[in-house]
């Protein structure tokens, strides 16, 4: 590169790093411009064309335009929509021009390949590290954050195919792009190689005419995870994604250290409001003000991120939960008192706040945080807290042990409006904390760490303020062996993954409400018998009459699905089914779960005439949607518990499956039933059945009939 050439390079480099401060000037004139300041038009134009006097002297045209834009701006709305769009600019070319050098690990055991690649991509803006074994590779891996892996398949120590898996197993590098470089040519190996999901393959001897082609777009995809995948782009923090990324490596330090790192989650306090009040730009801007503002409250080593619409998430390496407490205060006030915001409307957040435990992964500290935070704002906003507070609200309190963070996130998410969670990791814990606290109710996953769900039941049934609390197990295996197990242990009910809401919150309360009725300590506990009994399930699969192409666009369907949808779940419920989606264009009714009735089938049978009939008559007079109905009855595991019968929800999946099949297999506008169906319901008296035709459903024979309901 000439004497010329490089001083240019680094005038253009000079100018990217300036980027920022103009963004920062621009969106402090348009902020001011919105509050009623009448220097800011002017500021704005005299802004723009100083930076098309020299964006495009450096080839940035996109920020050139931009600014031509807002300077010849002709009305009010020209201008507001040229200045966000400018900002925008401004902060996508300096997120593309000034990412940091690429840190690429090499691992291969002749040293004479890294210098080689470094010389190969000498035009591009790398930092290599090579290491000559497998086990060098491991560390390495484990402990640093790498934009891009090249690996030898021939190791001194291993074949590099293993470590490919290891690398593609780690969730810090299941993207990270991936190279080979081998002197095996055959397709058998770059095959395999291939399964393990790398993004090329290099032979040895490397062809300097061939390789920075063809490894510049394994490259650009690098920096592209690195800019897009891993940032946010209107505040420029770390996304989801970025942020556990790195995350981890704190979590690591902490672990091998013993220091305390601890998590915060943040929620900006009446965001909606303040958006419905000054407009979604106004927002947008307000929300990287916030960001900016928290990020330089906190110190240097304090990871900040954004982790979705108003929510910013902490990591604080060496520190205490109550000290990260006072540091989010120091956070807070800065942001209350932001010039930007006024007295009138101050911006303040409300925090979660947990120390996460040794060896504790980011999800559960997360499951805390967000408890906390919930807390928070069902108690007043404005503050961080680290430890729940009683609250008197009425809620029941319920104690929740699951070891699977995303089955926990979804279930606490769908039980937090009317319950008082309290989640743990294990059994072992559940039986500690319940030993210090008292819950209304109990949910235990059948599979956990330390104590199963199957030993917590025991034991706390031997505890007399446990003797009588409902107690449910939620798990995967829907086997009658299961099931005999949970209710022997002193289980009140079983439910299966996944769950749905409704049916979830339904029994839940159905417990609370038996519980209220306490046994005086002389009556024996009720013992649930395992037993079979008969349910019948609807499905209702909604079609296009008109078929693919003659329709409208998926877009503009939804509402008119939704219509019909929702008709025929009031059609459901009002004959006393339990109904959920199945899909976005199908329903499921359970006649017979959770409560059981001699009428079930009969009832499944009316309310499938009644939705054809409804259907039928809303198609005269809207987009016209047909439904094809299937019914099934069956025997499925249910607990017989005093009397009273429970049917277990996991035992409904097959019943389900074999109605949503057959639903599939006539045409719109037909109800189809099975030979079950028929006996429990009486159809075949009324003498308007076609029938019966043999169809096979998972490996077994079954009768249908075609109800003739018109």
């Amino acid at each position: 590169m000439s004497i010329l050439a490089e001083a240019a390079r680094k005038l253009r480099v000079r100018y990217i790093e300036g980027l920022p401060a103009k963004r920062r000037v621009v969106q402090e004139a348009l902020t001011a411009r919105s509050l009623g300041d009448p220097e800011a038009d002017g500021t704005l134009r005299r802004i723009a064309h100083q930076i098309r006097g020299s964006a495009a002297s450096y080839g940035l045209l996109e920020i050139d335009n931009a600014a031509y834009r807002l300077e010849y701006a002709e009305t009010t709305a020209e201008l507001e929509q040229a200045a966000a769009e400018l900002i925008v600019a401004l902060h996508e070319v300096y997120r593309a021009e000034s990412s940091p050098y690429m840190k690429i690990l090499l691992i291969d055991d002749d040293p004479a390949v890294g210098p080689l690649l470094e010389g190969l991509l000498s035009e591009e803006r790398i930092s290599l590290t090579q290491v000559l074994t497998a086990a060098e590779g491991h560390e390495e891996l484990n402990s640093g954050d790498w934009s891009a892996i090249f690996v030898d398949l021939i190791l001194p120590d291993a074949d590099g195919r293993t470590l490919l898996t290891r690398i593609r197993a780690a969730p810090s590098h299941r993207d990270t792009p991936l190279i080979v470089l081998s002197a095996k040519t055959s397709s058998l190996v770059k095959n395999e190689c291939a399964m393990y999901g790398i993004d090329s393959y290099i032979e040895k001897p490397i062809d300097p005419r061939t390789f920075a082609v063809g490894i510049a777009s394994v490259l650009g995809r690098a920096r592209s995870l690195q800019a897009a995948a891993y940032d946010d782009s209107l505040t420029g923090l770390p996304n989801r994604v970025g942020f556990r990324r790195a995350f981890e490596p704190l979590r690591l330090l902490a672990e091998r250290n013993g220091s305390p790192l601890s998590l915060a989650l943040l929620d900006i306090d009446h965001f909606k409001r303040f958006n419905d009040d000054f407009g979604h730009h106004v927002g947008d801007r307000a929300l990287v003000t916030a960001a900016q503002t928290i990020k330089a409250s906190l110190r240097h080593s304090d990871l900040v991120g954004r982790w979705g619409g108003e929510e910013f998430i902490i990591g604080l390496p060496e520190t205490g939960a109550k000290a990260a407490v006072e540091l989010l205060g120091r956070a807070a006030r800065a942001l209350r008192e932001h010039e930007d915001f006024g007295a009138q409307n101050p911006m303040t957040f409300s925090g979660g706040v947990t120390e996460l435990e040794p060896g504790e992964t980011l999800d559960f500290g997360l499951l805390r945080a967000d408890q906390l935070l919930y807390q928070v704002k069902r108690t007043g906003r404005g503050k961080s807290i680290c430890e729940l507070e009683p609250v008197a609200d009425g809620r029941p309190r319920l104690l929740f042990a699951e070891d699977d963070p995303g089955v926990a996130s979804l279930i606490m998410r769908d039980l937090s409006e009317d319950f008082e969670v309290t989640h743990v990791g294990d059994g072992g814990e559940a039986l500690e904390l319940s030993a210090r606290e008292r819950f209304d109710i109990v949910m235990l996953d059948y599979q956990m760490p330390r104590r199963n769900g199957i030993d917590v039941v025991r034991e706390l049934r031997t505890r007399p303020e446990y003797r009588d609390t409902p107690i449910l197990l939620l798990t995967a295996i829907g086997s009658d062996t299961a099931v005999e197990q949970a209710f022997a242990a002193g289980a009140d009910d079983y439910i299966t993954k996944p769950h749905r809401r409704r049916a979830l919150l339904a029994r839940l309360f159905r417990h609370l409400g038996r519980s209220a009725v306490a046994l005086s300590d002389d009556t024996p506990r009720p013992v649930p018998q395992t037993v079979e009994s008969m349910v019948t399930v609807v499905v209702c699969d909604f079609v296009d009459v008109e078929g693919p192409g003659a329709g409208l666009p998926a877009k503009r369907l939804r509402p008119v699905l939704d219509g019909y949808t929702s008709l025929a779940t009031k059609i459901l419920v009002r004959r006393k089914a339990e109904v959920d989606k199945l899909g976005g264009h199908r329903l499921v009714a359970v006649f017979g779960a959770p409560v059981l009735r001699e009428d079930d089938a009969r009832r499944a049978l009316k309310a499938a005439v009644e939705i054809q009939q409804a259907v039928r008559q809303m198609a005269s007079v809207s987009r016209p949607l047909g439904v094809r109905v299937g019914l099934h009855s069956s025997l499925v595991t249910a607990a017989s518990v005093a009397g009273q019968r429970y049917v277990q929800e996991g035992a409904l999946d097959g019943v389900v499956r074999v109605a949503r099949e057959m639903a599939t297999t006539v045409s719109a506008g037909a109800i189809v039933l099975d030979a079950k169906t028929v006996e429990q319901s009486s159809a075949s008296s009324s003498g308007s059945l076609n029938g019966p035709v043999p169809w096979q459903v998972e490996g077994r024979s079954v009768e249908l009939y075609r109800l003739r309901w018109q």
